[in-house]
């Protein structure tokens, strides 16, 4: 797998975890807002340095003008690339240990990310990198925060 579809999994596993948090626990919108459009943005910007793959399997539902190599640079190009599938995510049921699970998820991302930038074969991408990582870290320390004082 390529280092951006990588990227742009883990972008898309943590956005799906965020919206079924949001989704079992509407009154935790205020404490995810941030999150979650940090990683729609960071979606977003992934499926456009991510080529389309060319299997069969491919989803038909194209997004966004898609770019990139399999080295990780990204570089224009005319194809499409589909949409990421959303993940099932295990929701805790009570909202302090659902806001901590997506804390820890967030600062592993936060990890993952800035691995990533080592092996970026550009100085743009892994700058990209390394503000998804920063982004990531932010996002884990507030949450936690909202999880240990029970803010929603």
């Amino acid at each position: 797998m390529a280092l951006a579809d990588a990227v742009l999994a883990r972008e898309q596993a943590l956005l799906d975890r965020v919206l079924a948090t949001l989704r079992a626990h509407p009154a935790t919108g205020a404490a995810l807002r941030s999150a979650r459009h940090a990683h729609q943005a960071h979606v977003r910007l992934l499926r456009g340095a991510v080529p389309a793959p060319t299997s069969a399997t491919a989803s038909a539902a194209p997004s966004g003008t898609a770019s990139g190599t399999s080295t990780g640079t990204p570089t224009p190009t005319a194809t499409r690339t589909p949409a990421p599938r959303a993940q099932r995510v295990a929701v805790p049921a009570h909202v302090p240990a659902a806001l901590a699970a997506v804390a820890g998820a967030e600062q592993r991302l936060a990890a993952a990310e800035r691995g990533a930038g080592l092996h970026a074969r550009s100085g743009p991408f892994a700058r990209l990198l390394a503000g998804m990582a920063a982004s990531a870290a932010q996002q884990s320390a507030h949450l936690g925060t909202a999880a240990r004082e029970g803010r929603r």
